[in-house]
C-alpha cells in the first residue's frame, strides 16, 4: 500500500510539472550569435523570449527579445531597430564599421558590434554588464540585439520587469521626441584640449549660398574626409577633426537641398586612424539624391555640394512613363554577415548575388533602369532594402533568394511569394513563376503569400523569389552551375518585361 500511495503522489506531480515544464519550453528560442572573431555564426542556443510592450501595446518584429545571463548580470536583448523606431528614432546601419547609428532629435548613439562600449554624442558610455551589441540570427533575419534598459533610457522612456510573464513594458513619459539636455549637447565639454599628432584640425560650422546653390561643411584646415551615401542621408566624416569651441549648438542650412544638420565628435572607433573625427550627418529632401542631384568638390578649407540638376517632380506628370524610363530595384538576399542557408559549403547569399548580377544586365539591355540593393558581399538591412526602393520611387521590387526544407532532402522547385492581398503582387509573382519555370524546367510550386519586410514596406509592387531548395542534394547542384544560373536570370527577367508591358498596355 505505502508503494502504491507513493506512485500516486509521483504520477500526481509528474502530472502537475509537465504543463510547466511545457510552457517553459514554449517561451524558448533559438537564437545564433555572431562571432566577429571567426566572422561566423555560433551554434543555436536556447534563451527565453520577453515579451515587449510599448505604453501597454504589444510590439513585436522578425526577431524575438531574450533573456540572457552574461558577466554576472541578467539583461534583456531586443532587437535595436525595433525598439528605437517606436520610440521616434532614426535606425542607420553602417556596413563598412559594422555599426549601427541611432538618430534622435538631437541627439547620436553609435553602436559597434562586437563592443560593450556606446558612443552617446561623442561621450563612451559603457553597456550594462559590459554586454557588447551582437548581431544574431533567427529564422532567416538577423539583427543587432542590445541591451533594453540602455536603449530606452537613452531615448527617454522608463522600464520596468515582471518575471513573473516574462514582459518588460516600456513607457514614455511626456515628448518624446529628445533626450538632450546641457549636459549632453552635441559640442564636447573640452575643446581646449591640445590636438595629437594624428589630429590636422577644426570643424568651424556649415556655409549655405542660395543663389549658387551650393552647401559646405567648413574646417580650418585641408580636410580629408570619407563620406557615405545612404539616399536620404550623407554621413560626412571628417578625419582627424574636432569641434570648434565656437561652434553653435545647432546648424541650420538656407539651401534647397539639405534639410537637417547633425554632427557628433568621434574618436578612434571608426577604424581611420586617427584619435579624433567629426561625423557631419545631412538629411537629403526626399526627391533629391547625391547619384542624380548633387556634385561633391573638395576645399582647401572643407567639403562643398552643389546642386548639378534640378529634382523632377514625378507627382505631377500628365502622361505616362515610358517602359524605357521604368525602375526596377533587384534585391540579392542576404549577403555580408547574412549568409542565409548553408548547405555543402555553400551559402545562399553566393548564390542569390550570382543571379541578381545576371538579372541585371539583361534589364539594362531592355532599357529599363536597374538598382541593385547590393552588388557585392555586404550585409544590408531589410528595412535599408525597402527604402532604397522607397527614395527613388521604384516600379518594381524583386528580391531573389533559395530556398530550404528542415524536413524534407527531395523537396525542389520555385515559388514566388507576395505581401497578402496585394493584387499586383499575386499579379506580378504569377507572372515571373511562369516565366521561370519555363526558362529551367523546374518544378512549379506556385505563389504563396508571406508578411516578409521586404514585401510589407515597398510602396511599390514586390514579390520575393525562391530559386530551389538548397536542402535538396540535386537543386543544389543545379543551383550552383553557372548555366542554370544564366536560366533563373533569364526567366526572372522575361517574367520582369512581362509584368511591365502590362503596365503600359
Amino acid at each position: 500500500m505505502k508503494k502504491l500511495t507513493t506512485f500516486l503522489v509521483s504520477l500526481m506531480l509528474l502530472v502537475f510539472l509537465l504543463p510547466a515544464t511545457f510552457a517553459a519550453d514554449t517561451n524558448m528560442v533559438d537564437i545564433r550569435f555572431y562571432d566577429t572573431t571567426s566572422g561566423l555564426y555560433l551554434s543555436a542556443v536556447q534563451l527565453n523570449q520577453v515579451q515587449l510592450t510599448l505604453n501597454g501595446a504589444s510590439i513585436t518584429g522578425d526577431v524575438p527579445a531574450v533573456l540572457q545571463a552574461e558577466n554576472g548580470g541578467t539583461r534583456t536583448l531586443i532587437p535595436v531597430r525595433l525598439v528605437s523606431e517606436q520610440l521616434g528614432a532614426e535606425v542607420i546601419w553602417l556596413s563598412d564599421t559594422s555599426q549601427v547609428m541611432i538618430l534622435y532629435g538631437d541627439d547620436t548613439i553609435m553602436l559597434t558590434i562586437g563592443s560593450s562600449i556606446a558612443l552617446v554624442n561623442g561621450q563612451s558610455v559603457t553597456l550594462p554588464d559590459e554586454i557588447p551589441a551582437t548581431l544574431v540570427y533567427y529564422q532567416g533575419s538577423v539583427r543587432t540585439l542590445v541591451p533594453l534598459r540602455f536603449v530606452a533610457e537613452e531615448l527617454g522612456a522608463v522600464v520596468n520587469w515582471d518575471g513573473d510573464t516574462m514582459t518588460a513594458s516600456i513607457s514614455t513619459t511626456g515628448d518624446n521626441t529628445s533626450s538632450s539636455s546641457a549636459e549632453t549637447d552635441t559640442t564636447v565639454t573640452d575643446t581646449s584640449a591640445n590636438i595629437s599628432a594624428s589630429d590636422t584640425g577644426l570643424f568651424t560650422g556649415v556655409q549655405s549660398d542660395a543663389a549658387a546653390q551650393t552647401f559646405s561643411i567648413l574646417t580650418d584646415y585641408t580636410t580629408q574626409y570619407v563620406m557615405k551615401d545612404f539616399d536620404s542621408r550623407l554621413v560626412v566624416d571628417l578625419l582627424g577633426a574636432e569641434l570648434s569651441p565656437d561652434l553653435p549648438s545647432t546648424l541650420s542650412s538656407s539651401s534647397d537641398f539639405i534639410a537637417d544638420i547633425q554632427y557628433v565628435q568621434l574618436s578612434d572607433s571608426l577604424g581611420y586612424g586617427c584619435d579624433h573625427t567629426v561625423r557631419v550627418i545631412l538629411t537629403l529632401p526626399e526627391n533629391i539624391t547625391l547619384e542624380d542631384n548633387l556634385t561633391v568638390l573638395s576645399l582647401t578649407n572643407g567639403v562643398c555640394f552643389s546642386l548639378t540638376s534640378a529634382p523632377v517632380d514625378t507627382g505631377t506628370a500628365t502622361t505616362p512613363v515610358s517602359s524605357t524610363a521604368r525602375t526596377v530595384v533587384i534585391d540579392a538576399g542576404h549577403g555580408g554577415t547574412d549568409p542565409g542557408a548553408y548547405y555543402e559549403s555553400t551559402s545562399e547569399k553566393d548564390i542569390n548575388l550570382a543571379v541578381a548580377l545576371k538579372v541585371q544586365p539583361l534589364l539594362i539591355a531592355q532599357g529599363y533602369n536597374v538598382i541593385m540593393t547590393r552588388s557585392t558581399d555586404v550585409f544590408v538591412d531589410l528595412y535599408e532594402r525597402a527604402a532604397i526602393a522607397n527614395n527613388i520611387n521604384a516600379d518594381l521590387f524583386v528580391s531573389i533568394h533559395s530556398n530550404a526544407s528542415a524536413t524534407s532532402k527531395t523537396a525542389q522547385g520555385i515559388l514566388t511569394y507576395c505581401y497578402p492581398g496585394s493584387t499586383r503582387g499575386e499579379t506580378c509573382g504569377k507572372i515571373i513563376q511562369k516565366n521561370i519555370t519555363a526558362a529551367t524546367g523546374a518544378n512549379d510550386r506556385g505563389v504563396l503569400s508571406e508578411n516578409y519586410v521586404v514585401l510589407r514596406e515597398t510602396n511599390m509592387c514586390a514579390v520575393l523569389v525562391e530559386l530551389g531548395f538548397m536542402s535538396t542534394h540535386d537543386e543544389l547542384v543545379k543551383l550552383v552551375d553557372d548555366s542554370y544560373q544564366t536560366k533563373l536570370a533569364q526567366g526572372i527577367a522575361d517574367g520582369i518585361v512581362e509584368y511591365l508591358n502590362t503596365l503600359d498596355s
